[in-house]
């Protein structure tokens, strides 16, 4: 009768190592962090004074070329037009819609 070989590890093997105060893990959206003080790695926490959003447009080609020429009038980027517009909004706070 032959011997089973023992496996070391059954199933996806740890992409960290153990938590001492938790089998796993437990990291938070925010900061990268478990409680344990363990810091994901390979991720920077995001500050909780970061101010920035980040939000995807989708234009027509047509919207998109006449911003591109607005942008080239004002030597910035369609996107630095696109947040001083939306900065200009929120100022007069006029609903968009």
């Amino acid at each position: 009768m032959k011997k089973r070989k023992k496996k070391s590890h059954v199933g996806k093997p740890r992409q960290f190592p153990p938590c001492p105060r938790y089998r796993s893990h437990v990291f938070s959206p925010t900061t990268n962090r478990c409680p344990c003080g363990f810091q994901r790695p390979g991720t920077e926490a995001v500050e909780k004074s970061d101010p920035l959003v980040a939000f995807t447009f989708r234009l027509p080609s047509e919207t998109l070329k006449q911003l591109e020429s607005i942008a080239a009038k004002q030597d910035k980027g369609v996107s630095e037009i696109i947040r001083d517009a939306v900065d200009d909004l929120v100022k007069r706070n006029i609903e968009p819609f």
